[in-house]
């Protein structure tokens, strides 16, 4: 058979290795779900052990995050120069050497260097994974492929929290991050043999033995075989960051980050203060966790109904409802009443819009790039992010401190929400 095999792939049904992809793909988001939230669970433990002050308890859980956008911009490229699979593998090293290395550390210094370490990996990891499904996913399901990938990260996050917990009971905090590397670890050999590079870094590539790549790749996806190999698109630059900088890309980069950096601080706000919030309320610190649990489970079922609905409503106007009602339940938060029930449903509900607009924004992403610079745009977009993840608790912090109440607070900083929909909306492209 002859034709273009990107075709292939985007119109004939999803096989099993293409679902495969996708649910080893959400499992290592989970992963990183994982890490980013490890040092949280450990935070006290290593304050009380090594009398720590909040400032540099602060500066050791901003180390991961700022390796994070390190790994996100400077290293995505990597995964378009190198290859997918080569890309996911140094994601998947880099974190389980750190995690073992933070179970080592002897002091504070080292253990924020090797969370700024296994950061860095962590940020590559994101970039390349959503790529990853989007390049094995068919036009019918890939906002549904990226969706079930996306909700890894809450639900590791919970899963890995329950399992923190139960080590915690009976180990000292180092036992978590040595948890953490070896799951990490374990899952080398899943992509080395399950998650082959994808027909669309082939194509790009065009290298002599494409063909021969491509139709070994697709006899094993159980789709036809193809006679040639469309020709690679013309490079704009050697250097991959300078492409998605330059004439061609600029505008939809300039304006996926600005959208994405505002979004994700409102983001990071509810997700890094919602205990905090609610153990204001009055409620125990159970009753902050158990709110924060809610937010989980209303990220992971809002994920699968966005990337079920995205179809059709459109990817970009649902995105942007997801982004407005996100605006309008964060800023409700402080109102609600001082019942624990109705707390829990309300951050629940939180979770649900919030979660769906952050999928929507990997989706977004996988269709405004192109395959040469799909990775480098998304890992420079993700990394842009991780600013507003990293001030957006510290700007929430410093208003609490000047005697601004925290439903107004809440308020100021949902804003983030409302204007990453206004700037989506000037987005130059049109996304079904």
């Amino acid at each position: 058979m002859s034709g273009d095999p990107r075709a292939i792939i985007a119109e004939r049904p999803m096989s099993g290795l293409q679902w495969a992809v996708v649910a080893i793909c959400s499992i290592l988001n989970g992963i990183e779900g994982f890490d980013v939230l490890a040092i949280t669970y450990v935070a006290p433990s290593i304050a009380e052990g090594w009398h720590l002050d909040k400032a540099v308890v602060g500066m050791l859980i901003s180390s991961g995050l700022a390796g994070m956008g390190i790994g996100s911009i400077l290293l995505a490229p990597f995964a378009d120069r190198a290859g997918r699979q080569t890309a996911l593998l140094l994601s998947l090293a880099m974190p389980a050497i750190g995690m073992a290395l933070s179970a080592m550390s002897p002091n504070i210094l080292l253990l924020a260097l090797s969370r700024f370490f296994s950061g860095i990996g962590i940020g590559l990891l994101l970039a390349v994974i959503s790529t990853v499904v989007a390049e094995y996913s068919n036009d019918r399901r890939r906002a549904l492929a990226l969706s079930l990938m996306m909700v890894g990260y809450p639900i590791g996050a919970g899963i890995g929290g329950a399992g923190a917990a139960m080590l915690l009971q009976h180990h000292d905090w180092p036992s978590v991050f040595w948890f953490g590397a070896i799951v990490t670890a374990a899952m080398i050999p899943a992509v080395l043999f399950f998650v082959p590079d994808s027909v669309d870094f082939h194509v790009a590539r065009g290298r002599p033995d494409a063909l021969d790549r491509i139709n070994r790749l697709l006899v094993r996806m159980g789709h036809p075989t193809t006679d040639s190999v469309p020709p690679p698109p013309e490079r704009q630059a050697r250097v991959p960051l300078t492409t998605i900088l330059g004439p061609r890309l600029i505008r939809i980069t300039v304006t996926v980050s600005a959208s994405f950096v505002l979004f994700i601080s409102t983001f990071y706000f509810y997700i890094g203060w919602l205990p905090s919030l609610v153990v204001d309320m009055g409620f125990t610190k159970a009753g902050g966790a158990s709110a924060a649990v809610g937010v989980t489970s209303g990220g992971a079922i809002g994920g699968i109904v966005f990337g079920l609905l995205s179809r059709r409503i459109g990817l970009k106007r649902l995105l942007i409802l997801s982004m407005i009602l996100t605006w309008i339940a964060i800023s409700l938060f402080g109102h609600v009443p001082r019942e624990l029930l109705l707390v829990q449903v309300s951050a629940f509900l939180v979770g649900f819009v919030m979660m769906g607009a952050i999928i929507g924004y990997y989706s977004l992403m996988a269709a405004v790039f192109p395959t040469d610079a799909r990775a480098t745009g998304m890992g420079f977009v993700v990394g842009v992010g991780r600013i507003g993840a990293v001030l957006a608790p510290i700007t929430a912090g410093a208003l609490m401190k000047a005697g601004i109440s925290n439903a107004s607070v809440g308020a100021v900083m949902a804003l983030g929400a409302l204007a990453s929909a206004a700037v989506t909306a000037t987005l130059p492209v049109t996304v079904d």
